[in-house]
């Protein structure tokens, strides 16, 4: 029973330090590749293949939703100093608003470094949509759907702070037709948040 509580007491003091999150980021980038493996084993390819086309529609108007409620979610969360010190979240917490300081760090990480940022809560995706019910193809579905508009949703940010003729072209035009976060808009933001 010892070993078990010390183990226990270790795990909490590094998910309070940010220990977990800061020095397991590699661990679940590789856990999500394992499992984008496993889940595309599973013929999800072949599932959305022979799903029908409003069916495919529904799947991905679900998964962006979805993903747009947990961006929402992610920035009241850690988007306030309130979670700065929060067990298992303040470390990340931190590392969020850190971007308020210092509006370009987010633009001098590698890219596998800042959307490995994301990688725990997809780790906790592929937990619910494919191993909580390993046998329901319209959660295979979701999950394989869902999982890119996460980075997809990290790489807007990121580009919402990089000057607009560094852009790439096609995000140029997305950020122009409000499908991807602009800086313009995103700004407002961090005049609010330095306020």
């Amino acid at each position: 029973v010892g070993g078990v509580v010390d183990a226990v007491s270790g795990f909490v003091d590094a998910a309070q330090h940010g220990g977990l999150y800061k020095h397991g980021q590699k661990v679940f980038t590789l856990i999500v590749v394992c499992c984008v493996i496993r889940t595309l084993r599973s013929g999800v390819v072949g599932d959305i293949w022979r799903a029908s086309r409003s069916d495919k529609v529904k799947i991905v108007l679900l998964a962006t939703l979805w993903v747009e409620f947990i961006s929402g979610l992610l920035h009241i969360t850690f988007d306030n100093p309130a979670f700065q010190h929060t067990p298992f979240i303040g470390a990340m917490a931190r590392d969020f608003q850190w971007h308020h300081k210092k509006p370009t760090h987010i633009c001098n990480q590698t890219w596998p470094k800042f959307l490995g940022a994301i990688d725990s809560g997809v780790v906790l995706l592929f937990v619910i949509g494919t191993f909580i019910h390993p046998k329901s193809k319209w959660m295979r579905m979701f999950t394989i759907i869902s999982f890119p508009l996460f980075y997809l949703m990290m790489a807007s940010h990121r580009w919402s702070h990089i000057r607009r003729e560094q852009l790439p072209p096609i995000v140029q035009v997305l950020q122009q037709t409000g499908i991807l976060l602009s800086q313009q808009v995103h700004s407002v933001h961090h005049v609010r948040a330095s306020h």
